[in-house]
């Protein structure tokens, strides 16, 4: 059935997501501190993407939650490994 395959197509698809956001907030964060000392500015540039990213983050975590919420759903909200 075409609607099975696709529901295990967005669980891996979800948890990939999560796993994206995960690491980009890692990225960032060592991006800004690496720069702190040295290049101040480009560093407050990353802090300014870092938090519009969080923010967009929290919303897709919240919805994504909202979606394990419902019945049948057979994902998984934690991130998984990187490459």
């Amino acid at each position: 059935c075409r609607a099975k395959e696709e529901i295990a197509r967005l669980n891996i698809e979800i948890r990939w997501l999560v796993t994206y956001m995960r690491d980009e907030e890692y990225y960032l964060q060592a991006c800004e501190d690496a720069l702190k000392l040295q290049h101040l500015e480009l560093a407050h540039q990353i802090s300014v993407k870092h938090n519009i990213h969080g923010r967009f983050h929290r919303t897709h975590l919240q919805t994504l939650h909202a979606i394990s919420q419902l019945p049948g759903f057979s994902g998984m909200l934690s991130p998984g490994h990187s490459k």
